[in-house]
């Protein structure tokens, strides 16, 4: 992902880490009263605008929730 340096969603990044689970990785916070909302929206936005544009074939995706 990659974003044009906004000081909000660059610290919202940075508070967030990566755990193992058995169904894969997960995002979680480092800090229990940091926020990681828009990394966790982000990730979930890319991830369904990727599996549609593979299972569809139909070309770069826009996603709107």
């Amino acid at each position: 992902l990659r974003h044009g340096g906004e000081p909000r969603l660059r610290e919202q990044v940075l508070n967030a880490g990566m755990q193992p689970t058995p169904y894969g990785w997960r995002l979680t916070k480092i800090e229990d009263e940091k926020k990681i909302d828009a990394p966790v929206a982000l990730s979930l936005a890319a991830f369904i605008a990727e599996t549609a544009h593979i299972e569809d074939g139909a070309g770069p995706q826009i996603l709107v929730f």
